[in-house]
């Protein structure tokens, strides 16, 4: 993970980018421990959302696994919106996989301030990322795991539909 590729005007900045950081370590070098004591307690509703749709949980335990986790994974193109309560913030990133030849997804991560003056994570969201091309799928995750949603043609007119999750 870079040190830095995008402006910082805080230390709360700073200390978001770090956050981030450390998120990215956990998941690419398979820390599982490391991994959840990143997240805050709550659910993110996005995830139940798609639950309640069908979709499938895979928990962090599963993504973190040898062969599994994104190893060799890079980020770049970071950056952090912290809204104007000083305890909410966004940060993004570009997430390029290892052997990728050049595609990247596109990554955001909601943070909320834990009450021990640290920095929690409540989301975290992924979509694949082509220059002129509309994202088919969408990985929203949370404290419990992620979840995949993806967009399937309407079949009476091959309008694209909203997200779905994929048969079983």
């Amino acid at each position: 993970v870079p040190d830095s590729d995008g402006p910082r005007t805080s230390d709360a900045d700073d200390a978001l980018l770090q956050a981030q950081a450390t998120f990215y370590q956990a998941l690419t070098g398979g820390d599982a421990a490391g991994m959840m004591s990143l997240w805050a307690a709550d659910e993110d509703p996005d995830v139940s959302d798609f639950l309640s749709l069908g979709g499938r949980l895979d928990p962090w335990d599963a993504q973190l696994r040898d062969g599994a986790r994104p190893e060799g994974m890079t980020i770049g193109s970071r950056d952090v919106l912290l809204l104007d309560s000083g305890k909410e913030a966004w940060t993004t990133c570009l997430e390029t996989p290892a052997g990728s030849m050049g595609q990247t997804l596109l990554a955001s991560q909601r943070w909320v301030m834990g009450e021990d003056g640290a920095w929690k994570l409540s989301a975290h969201r992924t979509i694949p990322f082509f220059v002129n091309a509309g994202a088919v799928a969408t990985l929203r995750c949370d404290k419990r795991g992620c979840v995949a949603g993806i967009r399937e043609a309407d079949k009476a007119d091959q309008v694209p539909s909203p997200f779905v999750m994929p048969s079983p």
